[in-house]
């Protein structure tokens, strides 16, 4: 399969036209298990289920970088204790 390759915004470095969470971890300088806790809880765009695999398009992930990291869900009530 060929994967379509597109310019970040913060420079000349190439992503797949689809991000892995192991992409997205890569580009945000985390561990994918921190961006898979935030797509859970909606402060990353939510990744989509293509068979096994999640994928984030890549001008999801752009946009979202653009509007500032914004997270996609409201904060939901703290949970009962």
């Amino acid at each position: 399969m060929s994967q379509q390759k597109r310019s970040t915004p913060s420079g000349d470095r190439t992503v797949p036209a689809m991000m892995s969470v192991d992409d997205v971890a890569r580009e945000l300088g985390c561990s994918p298990k921190h961006i898979r806790r935030m797509a859970d809880v909606g402060k990353i765009p939510p990744f989509v289920k293509l068979g096994r695999l999640s994928r984030m398009p890549s001008e999801v992930f752009a946009e979202w970088l653009r509007n500032g990291c914004q997270p996609v869900r409201k904060a939901s009530r703290s949970r009962r204790q």
